[in-house]
């Protein structure tokens, strides 16, 4: 619980919550994507902290998300939970939408605009074309006023792509 709390003091602490707060006031809610949701422990806690107004996309890899789901599906309720699949043709409107990371190129047409996109770590986990398809989703994806943030995306172990400094480049 500490970790995600000093996550969102971060994102609050360094602006990049303001987004979601502008876009609440002048629309009612806000968009967010997280890629490598992870077991969703950090994005239930962001969603909290708006009150139902912060429409959640998570994207993530298959495995993961079966997690991801189950913590959401007790913590908020299943029937605040949607997930893309592969036969799945319309916009899922839920406040918890998960689409598998294969299944982003076809949904991609669903996706708002974000005012925050989130990754924690798991750039680290792709090779750097994948990581430059996400960058192209991110820049494709991201309302004028969005904040896109990256949480200990830096190059440690020799395999992990820098995603920080590559972000840094492209943005």
């Amino acid at each position: 619980v500490i970790l995600y709390q000093r996550r969102i003091n971060a994102l609050y602490a360094g602006g990049a919550l303001q987004a979601i707060e502008d876009a609440i006031a002048a629309r009612g809610s806000a968009n967010y994507l997280e890629i490598g949701s992870g077991h969703c422990l950090f994005a239930y806690a962001l969603a909290e902290c708006f009150a139902g107004a912060l429409n959640v996309f998570l994207i993530d890899l298959p495995f993961v998300i079966a997690n991801g789901c189950a913590y959401l599906a007790c913590a908020a309720g299943t029937n605040r939970v949607g997930l893309v699949m592969a036969n799945t043709t319309a916009e899922v409107e839920k406040p918890f939408v998960f689409v598998p990371n294969y299944l982003v190129p076809d949904y991609e047409h669903h996706l708002p605009d974000f005012h925050l996109v989130h990754n924690a770590i798991s750039f680290n986990e792709m090779n750097a074309q994948q990581v430059a398809d996400y960058f192209d989703l991110v820049e494709r994806h991201l309302a004028d006023e969005g904040v896109f943030h990256i949480a200990g995306g830096c190059k440690i172990l020799d395999y992990h792509v820098d995603a920080v400094a590559a972000a840094i480049d492209r943005f």
